[in-house]
C-alpha cells in the first residue's frame, strides 16, 4: 500500500484517498485520521490512566517501521520515495487496513486464557467498502407490489 500510495499514476489513488488526486472529490477512504495514533504527546496526556493508552500501539508501530520497513525502503530507492513513505504514511496505511478491512479469526476458539498469537485472515475489498459506506444506500432488496 505504501508503494501504491506514493505513485502519482496509481490506479488505487481514488481508493486510498491520497492527496494527489487524479479526479477531485472522488476519494473513497479518508486521507487523514484523528485517532489517538496521530495525537501528539500533549493530546495523549488526557488519556493517561485509562485503558486506551496501552492499546494505541504507536511505540510498537514506530519500532516496526524503523527496524523492519525502513531498511527495506532504503535498500530499494528505485521503488520507494522516503519523503512519501515515512512513518506517518505507514501509520495511515496501517490505520486504513485496521479500519477498512474485513477479517476472520483463523482460530475460532474464544479461550482468552491462551497467550498464543491469534492468526487472522484479512482482506480489503473496495466494492464492499463502497456498499457499506452509507447504510441508506446499501444494496437492499425492497419488496415491490406488482398490481
Amino acid at each position: 500500500m505504501l508503494y501504491e500510495n506514493q505513485r502519482p499514476s496509481s490506479l488505487w489513488k481514488p481508493y486510498f484517498g491520497i492527496s494527489l488526486k487524479i479526479i477531485p472529490d472522488t476519494d473513497i477512504l479518508p486521507s487523514k485520521f484523528d485517532t489517538p495514533m496521530f495525537w501528539n504527546d500533549e493530546e495523549l496526556k488526557d488519556l493517561q490512566g485509562t485503558e486506551v493508552t496501552p492499546r494505541i500501539g504507536k511505540t510498537k508501530s514506530e519500532e516496526q517501521y524503523q527496524k523492519i520497513l525502513l531498511p527495506l525502503l532504503t535498500a530499494n530507492p528505485q521503488l520507494f520515495d522516503l519523503n512519501k513513505c515515512g512513518s506517518d504514511a505507514f501509520h495511515r496505511m496501517g490505520s486504513l487496513v485496521l479500519a477498512y478491512s474485513f477479517g476472520k479469526n483463523g482460530d475460532e476458539s474464544d479461550d482468552d486464557d491462551t497467550e498464543e498469537e491469534t492468526k487472522y485472515e484479512i482482506a480489503m475489498v473496495p466494492l464492499a467498502d463502497m456498499l457499506n459506506a452509507d447504510p441508506q444506500l446499501n444494496n437492499v432488496l425492497r419488496h415491490c407490489n406488482a398490481s
